[in-house]
């Protein structure tokens, strides 16, 4: 029989009023410069969630109040965030979040877009072909 793990909800540490400017500071960092900050925007909002101070019924009001976020997106920062707790090497890595929260949909998009520029390859060559074919004049005596 197994034991289901129980998480201990948090002490409340800080109010909502100084959590949130933190938050939204991180992610607007994080657009800018990757993964550290959307891993400190992610601890930030597990404090929130943990501290009881935003009902679960309320969440996805409170993130769209304060916040130019989705509850996805929410929540794919806080689940990178316990992953790097996982895994500190994670921040140092290449990979982006999304490859790391998402692997198997990352490596589907990327054989997606290489088709998609195969096929604009391929098209690019065909209209340089038929450029050519209208262009080219056959020689004559004359041009000899």
């Amino acid at each position: 029989m197994r034991a289901i793990a129980v998480k201990q909800k948090s002490q409340i540490a800080r109010p909502l009023s100084e959590l949130v400017p933190l938050i939204q500071e991180e992610i607007a960092a994080g657009n800018d410069a990757g993964k550290g900050h959307y891993y400190k925007a992610g601890k930030l909002l597990i404090e929130v969630r943990d501290s009881g101070q935003v009902a679960d019924f309320k969440w996805n009001k409170w993130l769209k109040e304060n916040f130019a976020l989705s509850q996805p997106t929410a929540y794919r920062y806080m689940t990178f965030a316990d992953r790097v707790d996982e895994d500190p090497s994670l921040l140092s890595t290449s990979r982006s979040m999304f490859e790391i929260l998402e692997p198997e949909e990352h490596q589907k998009r990327k054989v997606r877009r290489a088709a998609k520029q195969e096929a604009k390859l391929q098209r690019d060559i065909e209209l340089d072909l038929q450029i050519e074919r209208s262009q080219w004049t056959p020689w004559t005596n004359d041009d000899v």
